[in-house]
């Protein structure tokens, strides 16, 4: 059975191969999104933890939400993947500005 989670992105033209190689070559598959349960955790498209962000919570939660976003739409953009349908890699407005 294969795994279509990754239906709401697609891969554009431009994208960089070489980040999709360094991450598949840590056995991280794209796109990255963050966990719905755990807003600060960054999981790979199999749900297999990345990355958390400040770990130990020096930041306020809404800041720490935000870096995650923002590191997760950056890898996907460079990777070559963007939203459709409200995927979990855009940012909101307020994160970036």
């Amino acid at each position: 059975m294969s795994d279509t989670r990754n239906t709401a992105a697609a891969i554009a033209p431009g994208a960089d191969p070489f980040i999709i190689a360094a991450f598949a070559h840590q056995a991280v598959k794209l796109p990255l999104r963050v966990c719905e349960e755990e807003k600060v955790v960054i999981l790979d498209d199999h749900g297999m933890d990345v990355l958390t962000v400040d770990s130990n919570s020096n930041r306020p939660d809404d800041q720490a939400e935000a870096i995650a976003l923002l590191i997760v739409k950056a890898v996907n953009q460079l990777a070559g993947f963007h939203a459709r349908n409200g995927g979990h890699e855009h940012a909101p407005a307020e994160a970036i500005g």
